[in-house]
Parts: structure tokens; sequence; C-alpha cells
């Protein structure tokens, strides 16, 4: 009977898993793309999976700048973080920062947010494409 409780309760767990995914391409001198996790400002949902695919032309560079990243601190990192990867380059993070900046090395930066179990947890940045 444990058996059977524990893989209904893993089976809900995997298929409540949410997954948001948005794209953008931004032009050098253009407007802001907003980046913002679900329900922001309020903590995103539980078992969420979001991703920002972020594109300029060739040549240009995307900058991000984080106002209020909320996430469990945890080393190395656990179910709550932020990946940022811009064409293999893969940098994660899971902390508190209200002034995070990052420059990607490529014209290309893909953002995953993801969340464990319990809906905790935020992020609220802006993308702009920037020249060499």
């Amino acid at each position: 009977m444990k058996t059977l409780f524990l893989a209904i309760a893993l089976f809900s767990a995997v298929a409540l898993a949410e997954e948001k995914s948005e794209s953008a391409e931004l032009v050098p001198g253009g407007e802001a793309f907003v980046v913002e996790s679900v329900n922001y400002p309020e903590d995103a949902s539980a078992n969420l999976k979001q991703t920002w695919k972020l594109t300029t032309t060739a040549g240009n560079f995307i900058h991000l700048e984080c106002t209020d990243i909320r996430l469990f601190e945890d080393k190395p990192c656990g179910d709550w973080a932020l990946t940022f990867d811009d064409g293999g380059n893969v940098t994660e993070m899971c902390t508190t920062s209200f002034d995070h900046k990052f420059t990607s090395k490529t014209n290309t930066l893909t953002l995953t947010l993801r969340t464990g179990r319990d809906a905790r947890g935020f992020v609220a940045c802006k993308a702009t494409a920037t020249k060499k």
C-alpha cells in the first residue's frame, strides 16, 4: 500500500510540472525585453521550468540586468536555480540579488528558471542587445 501511495505521489508531482517558454529577437538600440517569472512579483509556481530564448544579430551580444532574483541559496544549486546559457557557456545561480548583470559571449542567451516542489522564488530582469 505504501508503495502504491508513493508511486501515485511521484506520478502526480511529475504530471503537475509546468513548462513555459518565451523567445525574443533583440535589436541593438531597440526596446528592452522584460524577463519575469510566472506570477511575479509573487512566488513562481511549484515544479516550474520557465525558459526565455533571446537572440540578436550576429556580432552582437545580449546584456541582462536583473533587479530582483530571489532563489534558495544552496551549494551546489538544488531545485531552485536560474541558468544562463550563452551558446555552451553555462552558469547557474541560486541566490538573492538585486543588481545582477550578465553579458553573453555570443548572440544567443537562454535563461531557464526552475523551481522545486514548493512555490518559492522569482526573477525579474531586462534584456537588451548591445553592439560589439
